[in-house]
């Protein structure tokens, strides 16, 4: 019996992330698929470009997310500048984490010089340095 129910969530949660990992599945879908208590899954929403910006917060700041999910949804487009800045202070984040906010162009330009002056990984300050100079070009070019 424990065999069969093991088997059904398994494919409950292979289901999910089929969902998840689908460009058409709506956000309001995906704000419940996030809710969903496995870490695969959550990775697979917080990729979804789809994810509401609410959702990818979120997804940041829940106490069961693991640094897979906070990479992904540091990654996400859709990722608000103040989660990124969030996740690049909080202190549970590791230096992958770091790493992803350092690449997206969405972090603040604060977020970014504190991490490219003071972060105490070198491919963190690498990135945002970066990444710093890529945005300030951006937005010299649009101005």
């Amino acid at each position: 019996m424990e065999n069969v129910v093991n088997s059904d969530k398994m494919k409950i949660k292979y289901a999910l992330i089929e969902a998840a990992e689908d460009p058409g599945t709506s956000p309001e879908t995906l704000d419940e698929i996030a809710k969903y208590q496995d870490s695969d899954v959550k990775v697979a929403v917080a990729k979804n470009p789809n994810t509401s910006p609410e959702t990818l917060d979120w997804l940041a700041k829940n106490q069961d997310s693991d640094s897979d999910v906070k990479v992904a949804v540091a990654k996400n487009p859709n990722t608000s500048p103040e989660t990124l800045d969030w996740l690049a202070k909080n202190q549970d984040s590791d230096s992958n984490v770091k790493l992803a906010v350092a690449e997206n162009h969405k972090t603040p330009l604060q977020t970014l010089q504190e991490l490219k002056d003071k972060d105490k990984d070198p491919k963190v300050r690498e990135a945002a340095t970066k990444t710093y100079h890529e945005v300030l070009t951006e937005n010299i070019r649009y101005t």
